[in-house]
């Protein structure tokens, strides 16, 4: 007997993305000539959804994250294609007034090293009642209580000690769980968390990681999980999204992707990160991620790819890769046309 579907479930399927990123293309002008470093990129963050953003270094992560605000300025930012619709409206680039209201309340962002978005000039309570004045436009001494609340649910001890100190004056843990804090505070529908373990100590790295499980479990928003470690979104993210050199190359389920990859770099990325035995030197991708100023022709990771054959001089497009999976590999239209014949 075949189980009853779930209806919240099924009314979560049937909703509409919280946010749209369609056909996203961002260039940079050079000495070398001109940067491709986001290339047609579409997706879609569902709400209450964990989605994480993976590749190495140049691969376009941070660059698709702001312009999701449209935070990068344009020029030097230049922006060919994309539409960015969030909750169902597009969202004007050039109107930033309008942006400015959806940064923060409906979309917020916690950087790769939080000490850096704090002016260094101004204690860290004094920022935190500013971004609260603007976003929300309450008092300080009403929201103090809950500010303070807040940190200590952060796993901030000393929650009063850090908001008068100032930025250089608390860890870069303590930096960044302030920032979520604050996000918090003004209850996003999105959060975006680039890169918040990077800078950290691994005790810190931990300690963060802990706390965005916890605000998955405990809010309803959804969050973009961006970083260069599998490991690290696995813990969070129900969907993965793999990019190189721009493009997105794989997407799917986490737990599939983590069983199952199926693009060459996504196989090499979780290889580099896999157990190894005592001694065993740990996996290696070959070569060096592209020049973005000079990609070469076809299949950007073809110089890299031991399975490169002579169709990869060609740009394959995004394939069905399994159930809700796509993959951006001629293997795949390779692997159906053996079975085909076969």
């Amino acid at each position: 007997m075949n189980a009853m579907p779930d209806p919240v479930k099924a009314q979560a399927a049937k909703a509409p993305p919280l946010l749209e990123v369609k056909n996203l293309s961002v260039r940079f002008s050079s000495p070398a000539g001109e940067v491709r470093a986001v290339e047609d990129v579409s997706f879609n963050i569902g709400r209450g959804e964990s989605v994480g953003i993976v590749g190495e270094s140049g691969s376009g992560k941070t660059v698709t994250c702001m312009s999701m605000m449209w935070l990068l300025p344009s020029p030097p930012a230049r922006y060919p294609t994309g539409t960015i619709r969030f909750k169902g409206k597009e969202l004007d680039r050039h109107r930033e007034r309008e942006m400015q209201k959806v940064r923060g309340s409906g979309i917020g962002m916690v950087f790769q090293n939080s000490r850096l978005s704090f002016n260094p000039g101004y204690r860290i309570g004094s920022q935190v009642n500013e971004t609260l004045r603007v976003h929300l436009g309450k008092e300080w001494k009403k929201e103090l209580p809950r500010v303070i609340e807040m940190l200590r649910y952060c796993n901030i001890s000393e929650p009063e000690r850090v908001l008068r100190s100032y930025p250089h004056e608390v860890s870069g843990g303590v930096a960044q769980r302030v920032s979520i804090a604050l996000a918090l505070l003004i209850k996003p529908e999105l959060l975006i968390a680039d890169e918040p373990t990077t800078a950290l100590d691994l005790l810190s790295q931990l300690e963060v990681l802990r706390l965005l499980e916890r605000v998955r479990k405990e809010t309803s928003c959804s969050l973009v999980l961006v970083s260069h470690d599998l490991a690290v979104v696995r813990r969070v993210a129900d969907r993965v999204i793999i990019m190189y050199a721009g493009r997105v190359v794989e997407e799917g389920p986490t737990a599939d992707i983590f069983a199952d990859p199926k693009h060459p770099y996504t196989q090499g990325l979780l290889a580099s990160t896999a157990q190894k035995e005592e001694g065993e030197r740990l996996y290696e991708l070959p070569g060096h991620p592209p020049d973005l100023a000079a990609l070469p022709q076809g299949c950007s990771f073809r110089p890299r790819c031991v399975h490169a054959f002579a169709k990869c001089l060609t740009m394959p497009e995004l394939l069905p890769a399994g159930p809700e999976r796509v993959a951006r590999c001629h293997l795949l239209d390779a692997g159906r046309e053996a079975a085909h014949h076969g």
